[in-house]
């Protein structure tokens, strides 16, 4: 009988507590830009090795059918070596498990879609570059 008392107030002690917001809550989901641009330096740090440049980078996010946001960052990139004829790419960057990075058409799919809620005007492009310099 001593132990049917103590469940209901541990129950009432962890439902009642105070915890800190976010305290607990993995760092992609606190601070997604900084996630994702660290995974998407990263991403072309590794796959290319090469110079590049990014321009209109920029946050957004969906609702998934649980209604939770699941963020992506969308932008340009254009690497700096003689094969590239100074072309533009687009390229988003998704927050999965642990994340995914599509590039051109499949990007421009992800990117255009109306569903999309963009959480500012800021352009991450500079965030981005410094991100993937830092790593070179």
């Amino acid at each position: 009988m001593k132990h049917f008392l103590g469940a209901p107030a541990l129950f009432c002690l962890v439902g009642c507590s105070t915890a800190v917001p976010n305290q607990g809550e993995p760092v992609a989901e606190q601070n997604p830009s900084g996630f994702l641009i660290q995974a998407s330096a990263t991403d072309f740090y590794q796959h290319t090795g090469k110079s590049i440049r990014f321009r209109g980078v920029r946050l957004g996010y969906e609702l998934n059918s649980e209604s939770v946001k699941q963020f992506l960052m969308c932008g340009e990139f254009m690497p700096l070596d003689a094969g590239s004829n100074g072309t533009w790419s687009r390229f988003a960057t998704i927050k999965t498990e642990p994340y995914e990075q599509w590039l051109g058409a499949q990007a421009s799919g992800m990117c255009d879609r109306t569903s999309i809620v963009w959480e500012d005007q800021e352009d991450l492009s500079g965030r981005l570059q410094n991100a993937f310099d830092a790593l070179r």
